[in-house]
């Protein structure tokens, strides 16, 4: 419907609906898996899973720019949506639903109300969702006018631009793939201080791709910063498949999830208003490295003691 829009207020409805239909899947998604393994390899499978959006990343501008030259960005839009309910059709009758608990009476369980508010006063899954929140600064304002960047001040043409994109969300890919193995394998209790030291990297390679005088030195330095960024992301995703009853990890993900879409709100509209002040991109730069200064801080915050409370939500029942 996007490619079908006539004004600016029905291109922002049909975003705005288009985000409600998109906001329900990494939930879904995440707890799907792990009602399909082990609770030891949630956290690997979990991160395994998320790293599906980087390849998707990786594939699209290759498919979409020369789909934008050759039919415009309406019929682009359109090939891409039938692309899309065709697959959705594909999934509906081809997987099979995992396993659902039910009660005595053949039921499903019903969800606890109890516990999903302890879970949303837990101050260990705020400090989670705000950590992506930073780094979904990063993530979205990268991914959103990075295009424009290599457009405007690279001058690169479309077709340049088309090729050099997916290079980051290759790395991407692979740090998400390898994020929750490393969690676990590595990491295991001390996962903040993985992704808190992810954040600092990624801000110190922020910091050089605005200093570096070539495109090829930009588009290095933006795929380094999206490979330790990316560990980040399979953290937060992973660690509440870690300590999280089976039947609260759905609302889990749909927390963190949200720290990252009211980023994907926030970075554009940010990054628009610096550009549209100062003229240039000097002052993005600075609000994304400040991003990452405020996940980093805030994943050191998390501890013990949070997880302790978080288990007690009832970890105890699927022991």
């Amino acid at each position: 419907m996007t490619g079908l829009a006539w004004s600016l207020a029905s291109l922002i409805a049909i975003r705005f609906i288009f985000g409600l239909g998109e906001g329900g899947y990494p939930g879904a998604a995440v707890k799907g898996v792990t009602e399909s393994c082990a609770r030891a390899d949630r956290p690997k499978m979990s991160a395994l899973l998320m790293s599906s959006n980087y390849v998707g990343s990786f594939i699209a501008p290759l498919a979409i720019a020369p789909l934008i030259l050759y039919l415009g960005w309406r019929h682009a839009f359109v090939v891409a949506g039938i692309a899309g309910v065709v697959f959705a059709l594909f999934y509906l009758f081809a997987v099979k639903d995992t396993h659902q608990k039910r009660d005595a009476s053949g039921r499903a369980t019903r969800i606890d109300g109890a516990a999903t508010r302890a879970l949303l006063k837990m101050p260990l899954m705020w400090k989670i969702l705000l950590t992506w929140f930073g780094m979904g600064i990063v993530n979205k304002g990268l991914d959103a006018w990075m295009p424009a960047y290599l457009l405007t001040e690279r001058h690169l043409d479309l077709k340049a631009v088309g090729m050099l994109t997916p290079l980051p969300f290759v790395a991407a890919s692979i740090s998400t793939a390898l994020g929750g193995w490393i969690l676990t394998r590595w990491f295991d209790g001390r996962e903040k201080w993985l992704m808190a030291a992810c954040c600092v990297i990624s801000g110190f390679f922020l910091y050089e791709m605005y200093t570096a005088e070539t495109v090829t030195g930009v588009i290095a330095y933006q795929s380094i910063v999206y490979f330790f960024k990316s560990f980040v992301f399979a953290g937060v995703f992973a660690l509440p498949t870690k300590f999280l009853p089976q039947k609260l990890i759905g609302t889990g993900a749909g927390m963190v999830n949200f720290g990252g879409q009211v980023a994907g709100f926030v970075a554009p509209a940010v990054i628009g208003l610096l550009v549209s002040m100062t003229g240039n991109y000097n002052a993005v730069f600075g609000f994304l490295i400040a991003a990452t200064a405020l996940a980093a801080v805030t994943s050191l915050s998390i501890g013990l003691a949070s997880e302790n409370d978080a288990r007690r939500l009832g970890t105890a029942e699927e022991a």
